[in-house]
């Protein structure tokens, strides 16, 4: 299917302006360079859920009376989503009740090519507003089971603001300004076919392990500084790299509009490299990926904690400079449903490693499947299902095993590792609007047997306007 409305004169450069030609993510693609631009360009991603994006032409209002096709001919597109998730727990947590949080975003990408004739470059914005309230405060677990709550507190934020400059045919791409680490790393829109945050947007063990120094690993909505660049030396091989600053600050009711760096607490520098087979447009597509992150700021010392608690002489300081985490991502179609890039089974699964000197979670795995158009006459729809684990450092639960021993009790309990399940079907009720109930069951709630398991039943709208 073509698209709505056609582009004046692309840029053969630009990722962006190649994006937009292509019309919906759920359409067939005919070549291989096409397939690996989709994989993951240098262009941020709402993280709402797969086949969300400002470059398709599912809006719930249509073309907006001829101004969305008029801005697409000048090179400007813009975004404007409402998404709200609502959750309960009718059994087990710490109590039960029920919670609502939704977001509404709003944002633009540039292509200046078409603007101003300036060849490869992009510009990217998207800011949110995020109010509501969050179920796993009454569930006590790791993994909240509403992704949009947060981001710094019920405040208008500033998700990113970046430039990217595409070269050599999109071969090259080089991104700068605020931006997060998690658009490109450890990333994929398959993870936000789910409404648990340990997935959606990436897996959270990475974000949780560096926010204790600040945050380098940045997820939606958290931005800093930070500068990346992708080299794909085959169409459907590529290598990353890039630089994030760490700030404490950004994670603790900011608005992202604090641009200083006085408050940096390291830098964070990723690396990953992918593979993306691919077989035409009704082959089976996968992505495979490896990678790894290490920044320079001091994280607590959990060996030092151990230590203490055993009433030892500390060997260590109560800071170490650094924390490593290397990770293995992976997702692969099995069986075609239709022409679309999404269209058909998809399995997917990852593991994270964290050096437990510094990490909080120093193992996480997840696996699950992503389905779209198994059910005739609804092509667009998904079922999907998954389960993620997350480890408790051994130091962390071995020091509170000790502090149980000597005074009989510790709060909330002796933590080992909790278990998330999930299970959504989303339905495209029409043309920018889905609705996603979903169920999850939670085991171990923050990695203790204290808290009972939890049954959860949720409810995601997605409105893009």
């Amino acid at each position: 299917m073509p698209p709505a409305t056609a582009q004046a004169a692309p840029d053969p450069e630009t990722v962006f302006a190649q994006a937009a030609k292509e019309g919906p993510q759920n359409e067939a693609i005919e070549t291989p360079d096409q397939a690996a631009m989709l994989v993951r360009p240098l262009q941020p991603s709402t993280f709402l859920v797969p086949g969300t994006s400002p470059y398709q032409t599912a809006h719930l209002l249509g073309d907006w009376g001829g101004i969305l096709p008029f801005l697409h001919r000048h090179g400007i597109h813009p975004y404007l989503n409402y998404l709200a998730e609502a959750a309960g727990n009718p059994i087990g947590g710490m109590r039960q009740t029920g919670a609502y949080a939704h977001q509404i975003s709003i944002g633009a990408d540039l292509d200046w090519y078409q603007i101003a004739h300036i060849k490869g470059l992009s510009t990217h914005f998207l800011m949110v507003n995020r109010e509501g309230n969050n179920l796993s405060s009454a569930l006590g677990n790791l993994f909240d089971v509403q992704e949009i709550w947060g981001g710094g507190g019920d405040v208008a934020r500033l998700v990113y603001f970046t430039f990217e400059q595409s070269l050599a045919q999109g071969r090259v791409n080089i991104m700068v300004g605020r931006m997060l680490a998690g658009t490109d790393f450890a990333a994929s829109d398959l993870y936000c076919g789910f409404q648990n945050l340990g997935l959606c947007p990436n897996p959270e063990s990475l974000f949780l392990n560096s926010r204790t120094s600040g945050g380098g690993y940045q997820i939606f909505p958290y931005s800093s500084w930070g500068g990346h660049i992708r080299v794909r030396p085959l169409h459907n091989v590529y290598i990353q790299g890039g630089a994030f600053e760490e700030d404490t600050s950004n994670l603790i009711g900011a608005s992202g509009w604090d641009w200083s760096t006085s408050k940096a607490t390291g830098v964070l520098f990723p690396f990953e490299i992918g593979f993306t087979p691919w077989s035409g447009p009704h082959g089976l597509p996968g992505h495979y990926k490896i990678g790894g992150m290490f920044d320079t700021a001091s994280h607590p010392d959990y060996l030092y904690q151990s230590q203490i608690a055993a009433g030892a002489t500390p060997t260590v300081g109560k800071t170490k400079r650094g924390i490593t985490q290397i990770y293995a991502l992976a997702d692969q179609m099995i069986y075609r449903t239709g022409p679309g890039t999404t269209s058909g089974i998809v399995l997917l699964g990852g593991f994270v490693w964290s050096d437990r000197a510094t990490a909080m979670i120093d193992r996480f795995g997840f696996g699950g499947v992503s389905t779209t158009g198994l059910i005739p006459g609804r092509k667009m729809d998904q079922i999907n299902f998954l389960a993620l684990y997350g480890k408790i450092n051994s130091r962390i639960g071995g020091s509170e095993a000790i502090t149980a021993a000597k005074t009989g009790k510790v709060t909330p309990g002796i933590q080992s590792n909790e278990v998330d399940l999930e299970f959504d079907y989303a339905a495209t009720l029409t043309k920018g609007l889905i609705m996603m109930p979903n169920i999850q069951y939670i085991i171990r709630p923050n990695a203790v047997s204290s808290y009972p398991n939890a049954l959860v039943f949720g409810l995601r709208t997605n409105v893009t306007f």
